[in-house]
């Protein structure tokens, strides 16, 4: 987990460092297993980093956490972006759905990432929780089982 998060940020990182957006990556452990492919853990990672970069205005902040809590990964993704209001909340995992604001600042993509997210956490045990205010940021929380063998 540790080697992919530090994979992630430092490809995400080219893209905050163009827009002046500070990228902090914090992880209170030092190896963990979960039961996910690679591959599927680093779309999960890399596709809620980009979004918080993509949806952060210049100058902002993106913290990366990492924590093991309780034998659960906790990875929060916190930006200081354009934030989600309260009546997008319930469809921003749904396929193709992007609200309003994120079309106004970002005029690609195709509404299937956090969708793509969702289900890559649930079909491994996940959880992933999302609070969010209009022009403040969003907090992203996964929560993934970890191995304890």
């Amino acid at each position: 987990v540790n080697q992919l998060l530090d994979e992630v940020i430092a490809q995400e990182g080219v893209l905050a460092a163009e827009k002046g957006i500070n990228l902090i990556l914090s992880v209170d452990f030092d190896n963990l297993k979960i039961a996910i492919p690679k591959e599927d853990l680093e779309k999960v990672f890399r596709n809620l980093v980009n979004n918080a970069i993509r949806y952060t205005p210049e100058k902002g902040m993106v913290k990366v956490k990492a924590m093991n809590e309780k034998s659960t990964l906790i990875v929060e993704v916190q930006d200081t972006g354009i934030g989600i209001a309260a009546k997008d909340l319930d469809n921003i995992f749904n396929e193709f759905y992007r609200a309003e604001n994120a079309k106004k600042m970002v005029s690609t993509g195709t509404g299937l990432g956090l969708s793509l997210v969702k289900k890559i956490v649930e079909e491994y045990g996940g959880k992933i929780e999302v609070e969010s205010k209009i022009n403040e940021g969003s907090i992203f929380r996964i929560k993934l089982p970890i191995e304890t063998n």
